[in-house]
């Protein structure tokens, strides 16, 4: 358990210390592709990266809901 906690810190340690992400939808694939990231964890990348210049609110909204899933599905004995 505490394996997979530092690699999750890890892996968001290196998210948090990109510069910049360019929403270029290649950008963004690339970026899942190199971090392994499970199918609800790129879509709340996708989801961020593109709320500015699609669904706004919405997309940002549906982001939070599938971070709760993961919440729930990662941490539910935490």
């Amino acid at each position: 358990m505490e394996n997979q906690n530092g690699q999750r810190k890890a892996r968001a340690e290196k998210i948090f210390s990109m510069s910049r992400v360019e929403h270029d939808s290649k950008d963004v694939l690339g970026f899942i592709k190199s971090q392994s990231l499970n199918p609800m964890e790129a879509s709340v990348v996708k989801l961020v990266c593109r709320h500015r210049t699609n669904n706004g609110l919405s997309d940002v909204k549906l982001a939070r809901q599938i971070i709760n899933r993961i919440i729930v599905g990662y941490y539910k004995n935490e």
